[in-house]
């Protein structure tokens, strides 16, 4: 049994989510055709051989090597902007800290 990694790109651009899986291909990207090519010769090799396959169609997959650039990098933008987010308020208690104690300094 083939079990194929495939993406939800494969559906192009959704206004509803989720997205139901009898929902018509409508692919529009190079990544979604060379994936929904993939899953037509499973298939093709069903049909003409009996080949047993799965398809998992993933959406927004996350991992360790995960980058900014590209259209799969939605959830490594969220986590660095909220590193970003964090690493601001963590600065801003400092300056207020520093702030307080410099005052506390100057009372006589």
């Amino acid at each position: 049994k083939v079990i194929f990694s495939s993406t939800a790109a494969v559906y192009g651009e959704q206004e509803e989510v989720p997205i139901e899986e009898s929902r018509k291909l409508q692919v529009k990207s190079p990544y979604g055709i060379s994936k929904a090519t993939v899953e037509s010769y499973l298939q093709l090799f069903k049909e003409k051989h009996g080949l047993e396959y799965a398809i998992l169609r993933y959406a927004n997959v996350y991992g360790p090597r995960q980058t900014l650039e590209g259209e799969t990098g939605v959830i490594a933008v969220f986590t660095d902007q909220m590193s970003l987010m964090q690493t601001s308020k963590h600065l801003m208690i400092q300056c207020m800290v520093y702030l307080m104690f410099q005052q506390t300094l100057r009372q006589p």
